[in-house]
């Protein structure tokens, strides 16, 4: 029981994340791609990446739901051993001037380079 708990918890805190930062994103005529279309959804894992059992793995599967559902592609892109807020940060920066968006940071971890990146890329 308390494992479900706890899953229900991160998948709460991924669904929180995601709100936020799609409120933070722009319609699919973003100037951040040049004017044209979003690329879809860009998801970059916490540490454990996918497979983890937890919140990576809600994730994940919110973002399949998303592409089978409502036909939304996107990148996601799995974490490096001992990465630093500066590597998560570069990750999020990549995804977005790659054009992606909304773009998701999984885990509580993310908060300090979801606040930088999207200071820069406010659409």
């Amino acid at each position: 029981m308390r494992r479900v708990s706890r899953i229900a918890i991160a998948g709460a805190a991924t669904a929180a994340l995601a709100v936020t930062m799609s409120a933070c994103g722009s319609s699919s005529t973003s100037s951040s791609t040049g004017g044209g279309e979003s690329k879809g959804i860009g998801l970059a894992y916490d540490i454990g990446g996918k497979g983890d059992q937890s919140f990576n793995d809600a994730a994940f599967a919110g973002f399949q739901k998303a592409e089978a559902e409502f036909k939304i592609g996107g990148r996601d892109v799995e974490p490096s051993d001992n990465e630093t807020d500066a590597d998560k940060a570069a990750r999020l920066e990549q995804l977005a001037k790659a054009g992606y968006n909304p773009i998701i940071g999984v885990g509580y971890v993310y908060a300090p380079a979801v606040k930088e990146v999207a200071a820069k890329y406010p659409k």
